[in-house]
């Protein structure tokens, strides 16, 4: 085998061996952001559950519960009412577990102007 067969075969075999840990790169991003996703959901569940206990409570108690508890009791729940809470990166990977598709139809020129896309 000649020098150059051997350059051809190893170019061949680093193409084989990226497109493995591309692959590879793919899937395990694919399932953290499920998992991501599964674990966002799983508390948002549990702080929807939380606030409608709160709620409840609320109604059932009335004049017991004082506004300031009901308040502070709401306010320690996991909720995030504000995005600039987050950091750009904790609010970048909260998103990409959300997100799983972005599609613009149109130009964007027609996006910036307000016009809806062909067909539309």
């Amino acid at each position: 085998m000649d020098e150059a067969a051997v350059r051809d075969k190893i170019a061949e075999w680093a193409e084989i061996s990226e497109a493995k840990t591309v692959a590879k790169s793919r899937h395990t991003s694919r399932a953290t952001a499920e998992a991501g996703h599964a674990r966002a959901g799983r508390e948002l569940a549990k702080t929807d559950a939380a606030l409608r206990r709160l709620a409840v409570q609320k109604a059932v108690d009335g004049d017991k519960m004082p506004a300031e508890v009901y308040d502070a009791a709401r306010d320690e729940l996991p909720v995030l009412t504000e995005r600039d809470t987050l950091t750009p990166a904790q609010l970048q990977r909260l998103l990409a577990t959300m997100i799983h598709r972005v599609e613009v139809s149109g130009t964007c020129e027609q996006i910036a102007d307000g016009r809806p896309a062909r067909g539309y």
